[in-house]
């Protein structure tokens, strides 16, 4: 896997739960150190932010 710098580049060092979706291989959803939460629906070529320090976005 080829890591690009991004805005996310200091989140993939702190991940601390990743959940796929059962039925959907595509959606994936972490979890940071911080309690961020990013989701992905395209197996991860992009992300959003879903919530931040534990809240809703």
């Amino acid at each position: 896997m080829i890591l690009k710098k991004t805005r996310l580049y200091w989140f993939i060092l702190s991940i601390t739960y990743i959940a796929v979706h059962p039925l959907k291989n595509s959606t994936i959803t972490v979890g940071s150190f911080r309690e961020d939460l990013y989701q992905t629906i395209d197996g991860g070529k992009s992300w959003i932010k879903i919530a931040e320090a534990g809240q809703p976005e």
